[in-house]
């Protein structure tokens, strides 16, 4: 037995309470860092009312004392675990295990809990660097760890092309409306994200509704099969309302995985940009004429960036994420 395992480390997921797409990948993850480290996955359970009475934004003040002692555990065992938003940790408190949690989403307006609860954890990790750059000069048990490519993601050949652009997933409003009059004035499949009364589907703005790809598979294969992917950080253009950090998205490393050429709304000034390597693939539109000039010559060739693409696949690789987690772990043992 490793000695992860013998310290009682797993991994906890919410795979058995969520079908929701956004979970998909961070499932993947979970099972490509399992298996890397030979830990088990156990699936957490739903909340109690009183867990919900707990870990309540209005009752927070009160109740961070007693809930920082729950996540601590007995000690005996640890739980690994992906979580979208800190109230997520309602879901950890009866597993009762010392947490690790990898928050994934952590706007400004996340901050101030983290602070609160923060002390709860041996050490624990924010998916944005701007997120962490500020938690850190407060708290010295916070790291950074981005997105990352699980081995599943990977393709081995470049894959054969045959849709024009993609926007998978939420959509920019400014890259969106871009696009649309591109499609219409340059003759251009577009395929998008429509929410009707929430239900997701995909739109081609050619062949009409395509279907909603909420198959794993299926949703990459129609990933892998578009020359352009239209991405973009959610803190930019209202992409997502109330959201004001700009981290490195999933639909980023998907459409690197599958060799889309990307046209990107970002930050330059990003680190979290910077630090994937992500600033040196993805064509940054400042304006519609800049983004008709990167639609245009990205359709006319073949790909050709597959070195690039293929440095900043290995730089992100679940696999390094598998090892800093290891890593920590270790130094934590025998601090």
């Amino acid at each position: 037995m490793n000695s992860l395992r013998k310290k009682g480390v797993s991994i906890l997921s919410m795979r058995d309470l969520t079908e929701w797409p956004s979970w998909h990948c961070v499932f993947d993850w979970e099972d490509e860092i399992a298996a890397e480290l030979d830990l088990e996955i156990n699936k957490l359970s739903g909340v109690s009312k009183m867990n919900h009475l707990l870990f309540n934004s209005k009752t927070l003040r009160f109740t961070s004392p007693l809930l920082k002692k729950m996540l601590r555990g007995s000690g005996r065992r640890i739980g690994i675990t992906f979580l979208m938003s800190v109230e997520g940790l309602r879901f950890t408190i009866d597993a009762r295990s010392e947490i690790i949690p990898i928050f994934i989403d952590t706007p400004s307006s996340s901050v101030d809990i983290l602070k609160k609860m923060g002390g709860a954890f041996s050490h624990y990790y924010v998916s944005s660097f701007e997120t962490y750059e500020i938690l850190r000069r407060e708290q010295s048990n916070v790291r950074y760890i981005p997105y990352s490519i699980p081995e599943s993601w990977k393709l081995f050949e470049l894959p054969v092309k045959t849709l024009d652009v993609i926007q998978a997933g939420r959509k920019n409003p400014v890259l969106h409306d871009w696009m649309l009059k591109a499609a219409d004035e340059m003759d251009i499949e577009y395929v998008y994200q429509i929410n009707e009364r929430g239900k997701l589907s995909y739109w081609s703005t050619k062949r009409g509704q395509l279907g909603d790809f909420m198959d794993r598979k299926k949703y990459l294969e129609l990933l892998r099969s578009a020359k352009i992917s239209l991405v973009s950080s959610g803190g930019i253009d209202n992409s997502r309302k109330g959201y004001d950090i700009n981290p490195v998205t999933v639909r980023f490393l998907e459409s690197t995985a599958c060799y889309c050429y990307m046209i990107g709304r970002f930050p330059s000034e990003s680190e979290d940009f910077k630090y994937t390597g992500m600033s040196e693939i993805v064509a940054n539109a400042e304006n519609e004429n800049t983004f008709r000039d990167y639609l245009a010559a990205f359709l006319e060739r073949n790909f050709d960036l597959k070195d690039k693409y293929d440095f900043v696949i290995m730089k992100n690789a679940t696999k390094v994420v598998a090892k800093t987690l290891k890593s920590d772990l270790l130094q934590s043992f025998s601090d």
